[in-house]
């Protein structure tokens, strides 16, 4: 929810609430989502219509969802504030599809090792631009929905997809206490790593599915040849 202003051109949302809203995208949303416009009760009535039309364009935006998903509910009044409620607790949390099908990483830490870029070979490339190094990140933490594949791309919300270079069985992590005991001692814990890890578990194979980064395009795919007297003819 965000609160109404006079203003009735769009908005865009802060960085803290870009990110927030790129995390629970990657979660999924519920069929209908709840909109909270705070201070629309301040605003003249000639001019709600504009103000909540500019909402729905900055929301519809930020989501990333489909137009008739978005709930917009005043969040003035006390029995306004209590619809909203109504509407929340009515919703049920819809699983986005692809967690059905992917496997997906709740990631506990993360590095970054950058590498030169490899010697191209071959005929030059379609476009100017290349990256003149590359980088292997590696993202350690628990693995939901179906098995992890390394043919399959990986993909880093708001970076893009990626090959995977192979796949390894991570220590488990275990939470000690200041007495350096396991279990639940407060605050004052630290993280320490338990078991074999290293331990490859897939790595691609010939069905490796590969990053396509630019439709290479077909000379002949639009050629057009001038029509015969025939034909002209049977057009006539």
């Amino acid at each position: 929810g965000g609160e109404a202003s006079s203003d009735a051109s769009p908005a865009e949302p802060s960085n803290s609430a870009t990110e927030t809203l790129r995390v629970l995208r990657a979660h999924g949303f519920p069929p209908a989502v709840a909109v909270a416009l705070v201070g629309l009760d301040r605003v003249a009535a000639k001019k709600k219509a504009s103000v909540k039309n500019a909402v729905s364009v900055t929301v519809l935006a930020a989501l990333q969802i489909p137009a008739d998903r978005p709930k917009f509910v005043p969040f003035d009044a006390f029995t306004e504030r209590a619809d909203l409620v109504r509407v929340a607790c009515e919703q049920r949390a819809a699983q986005p599809p692809w967690r059905s099908r992917r496997a997906y990483v709740l990631a506990e830490r993360a590095s970054l090792v950058e590498e030169k870029a490899p010697a191209v070979v071959g005929p030059a490339p379609a476009f100017d631009a290349v990256a003149a190094s590359t980088a292997t990140v590696t993202v350690e933490g628990y693995v939901r929905g179906c098995a992890l594949v390394a043919d399959q791309l990986l993909h880093l919300p708001g970076i893009g997809d990626f090959p995977v270079s192979r796949v390894e069985a991570a220590d488990a992590p275990r939470v000690c206490g200041a007495d350096g005991r396991r279990g639940d001692h407060g605050s004052d814990y630290s993280m320490e790593l338990g078991g074999a890890g290293g331990a490859i578990i897939a790595v691609p194979s010939e069905r490796v599915e590969r990053a396509v980064r630019e439709n290479v395009p077909d000379a002949l795919a639009g050629e057009q040849t001038w029509p015969t007297e025939e034909e002209m003819a049977e057009a006539e």
